[in-house]
């Protein structure tokens, strides 16, 4: 019972160690995970009504926005990129005007009718995707694990080899 356990806790932690290295390894130019056209962004602080560090899954659709929708767009300042929300208050040839800012058209990712939001999975994958997380949450693990199997190793390396019953009859003769 107690071997099934642990082994049922080591596939489950390869499962979130792959899917989070999933993760890490699909973000786009401006550093937010994308599978295809669903753009997964933990909200960094509060956005409008989606609280900091909730999962958004946001079905990518910038041909369906107008006047006065509330949109998620890229923006980059000093700090980096980022993912904003904000009012589109006018539609030009080339670019929005949200919030005052003029934004080009490829910009922006969707309305904001297009995220789901997931509270808890945003906070889990928070953690498991920082610097500080990856490495006390996967990669820690994984070199105590690597550790743990070169000390048995080792240990039968140097363990004395037990005689079988071919070596035991082999000695026999030689004492006669």
């Amino acid at each position: 019972m107690k071997k099934l356990l642990w082994e049922i806790v080591l596939v489950v932690f390869v499962i979130i160690a792959v899917f989070t290295t999933t993760c890490m390894l699909s973000k786009n130019d401006y550093n937010v995970i994308q599978f295809g056209n669903k753009i997964w962004l933990i909200a960094e602080d509060n956005m409008g009504e989606y609280n900091k560090n909730s999962l958004l899954i946001i079905k990518e659709d910038k041909r369906n926005v107008t006047v006065n929708d509330m949109v998620f767009y890229y923006t980059e300042n000093e700090q980096g990129n980022e993912v904003k929300l904000g009012k589109i208050t006018a539609i030009n040839n080339n670019s929005y005007t949200i919030d005052g800012d003029e934004i080009a058209k490829e910009m922006v990712i969707a309305p904001s009718e297009n995220a789901e939001t997931h509270t808890i999975l945003g906070l889990l994958l928070a953690a498991l995707t920082s610097r500080y997380g990856y490495l006390i949450f996967i990669i820690i693990p994984i070199l105590v694990a690597f550790i743990y199997q070169l000390v048995l190793v080792a240990n039968e390396l140097n363990s004395e080899p037990e005689p079988t019953k071919k070596t035991r009859k082999t000695s026999k003769n030689k004492k006669k």
